[in-house]
């Protein structure tokens, strides 16, 4: 990276073949700005500068403290969420990371491939001095503002191919549905029907919330940030009971990623369906949300499929 460079990034928006390669830099009044979020973490914001031949620098090493989590330990720990929804938590979203040795980490055919599989999700590579490199193609838009138009979805519940979803799933999304409404003081009015949406092989409920503001992307994105979709409700409980029991940092991981400047639209998405990138392996984050009628082994199944669908989509083998 040059003197002036914080980082640099890759995006291509959701239903688009276009790419925003560049530098990101300290905030000047750029036209194109590039903020962060992780799940714990305050807003760090940047300016972007275009460069469509910019190349990606040598990767991290692996902190070695870092362990996978087996299933029968993931189990217990659900379990223990399962029973805490039983008392004053609603919702509480679990997840884990992955560690995957690798031969060969080639980051522009992993997001050339992503495109292809994800067509409406946002697909990005960041690298910054301080997070790392990272690597995704997330479906939930946190936050789309065009002029006083807001937009937000509510995006809970989690089956594949024709599966059909059951009353666990449409109470999860419910919840979600209900705490995005109440964070941001709108009424039921403007929320939409829940409906069913397709990720690749994965689908999940999904409800459109609409409504004119004042309020800038950044306000907004921090009234919802972290939404019952990553990490459940009510939010405050949740949060708690994630950061005391989940053992490890999620770091950007269930964060939020936001672009300014870049179209007549400008968005923050929820950083879901990444990974990290190190010199010899990657870390793949996976995670689905909690309640009173959860099962230990579905959930496990559900991370699990959630974690070969990024395996398989990279062609990487675990």
């Amino acid at each position: 990276m040059t003197e002036d460079s914080i980082g640099r990034i890759s995006i291509s928006f959701p239903n688009k073949s276009e790419w925003f390669t560049g530098r990101l830099v300290k905030p000047t009044g750029s036209s194109q700005q590039f903020s962060l979020c992780g799940f714990d973490t305050r807003t760090e914001r940047f300016d972007f500068g275009s460069n469509k031949q910019m190349n990606w620098d040598r990767l991290n090493e692996v902190n070695n403290n870092h362990q996978n989590i087996s299933e029968s330990d993931y189990k217990v720990l659900v379990q223990k969420a399962i029973s805490a929804c039983k008392g004053s938590i609603e919702k509480v979203v679990l997840s884990r990371s992955f560690d995957i040795e690798v031969d060969t980490i080639d980051i522009e055919n992993w997001l050339d491939r992503l495109r292809t599989e994800f067509p409406n999700a946002l697909v990005y590579c960041l690298q910054t001095k301080f997070h790392g490199c990272w690597i995704g193609a997330t479906p939930e838009v946190l936050v789309k503002k065009t002029g006083d138009n807001l937009e937000t979805m509510s995006l809970a519940g989690t089956k594949w191919g024709d599966e059909p979803f059951s009353e666990k799933e449409y109470i999860e999304q419910g919840v979600v549905t209900e705490s995005i409404l109440s964070d941001l003081d709108l009424s039921t009015k403007v929320a939409g029907s829940p409906k069913i949406v397709e990720f690749g092989n994965i689908r999940h409920l999904q409800t459109n919330i609409a409504w004119k503001s004042n309020d800038s992307l950044a306000e907004v994105s921090e009234m919802l940030h972290p939404t019952p979709a990553i990490c459940g409700f009510p939010k405050a409980d949740a949060k708690q009971f994630i950061l005391s029991n989940e053992g490890y940092n999620r770091e950007l991981y269930t964060g939020y990623l936001q672009f300014e400047g870049f179209s007549e639209i400008d968005y923050s998405f929820v950083n879901l369906r990444c990974m990290q990138l190190f010199r010899d392996r990657v870390r793949i984050y996976v995670g689905g949300g909690i309640n009173a009628l959860s099962d230990p082994e579905t959930e496990w199944i559900e991370t699990e499929k959630k974690l070969g669908a990024i395996t398989k989509a990279l062609k990487i083998e675990y």
